[in-house]
């Protein structure tokens, strides 16, 4: 019988998985990290397994916890947890435009190129990195609920509606193909037949321009 606390609030965090979970594979099946979620409730199960444990495993465990939250859970909290080749920890006092050359080897002139000929404009884009350009920029994304509307719709209805947008611009990065949903938009057919024009490449990330 579910009677003590640790027992009901242990149900509560299972059905909070089961949700999660379907929605993932019901509903929502666009990306693994919305199920982050599921960590904030790890710890009542390991809670439950900590109960069944002799006092000195408890020792154990905790000195094992307090590591891991030094190292490496200090370098990660200061450097991210993608950071793969800290450079800036390498080279310390080098400048951002530096850094970002040296971490991202072309992208920065690419950023450079939308920052100044883009200005107050949308483009259409994987790119989420938003602090990178100017405020007046927009990133519009291919799984943004106004764009999934014209999903599978015709290229007309599909190109209005980036129109109502003010959407301007396309910008490829190599990240885009890592997820399959941003095919769903149909926008890989307009660089082939015109509709969007090539107006500077840096490394492998490009951008375009929609034809008026």
């Amino acid at each position: 019988v579910l009677c003590g606390p640790l027992e009901r609030f242990g149900l509560v965090a299972f059905s909070y998985l089961a949700i999660l979970f379907a929605y993932h594979y019901l509903l929502g099946p666009f990306y693994l990290y919305h199920l982050l979620g599921c960590v904030s409730v790890f710890g009542v199960f390991i809670a439950f397994a900590l109960r069944s444990c002799p006092r000195k495993m408890l020792w154990v465990f905790a000195v094992f916890a307090l590591f891991a939250g030094l190292m490496p859970g200090i370098p990660w909290a200061l450097l991210g947890g993608k950071t793969s080749n800290p450079i800036a920890y390498h080279n310390p006092g080098m400048s951002t435009k530096l850094f970002y050359q040296l971490k991202y080897g072309q992208e920065p002139k690419m950023w450079e190129f939308i920052n100044t000929h883009c200005l107050k404009s949308a483009i259409l884009t994987h790119e989420n990195r938003h602090l990178l350009f100017d405020p007046s920029i927009k990133l519009v994304h291919f799984d943004d609920w106004e764009v999934q509307q014209v999903w599978g719709k015709s290229k007309v209805e599909r190109l209005a509606r980036l129109r109502e947008l003010g959407v301007k611009y396309y910008l490829f990065i190599p990240f885009e193909k890592d997820h399959p949903i941003n095919a769903r938009l149909g926008h890989a057919e307009w660089v082939q037949d015109g509709t969007l024009e090539l107006i500077f490449q840096a490394g492998d990330a490009v951008l375009y321009r929609f034809r008026e």
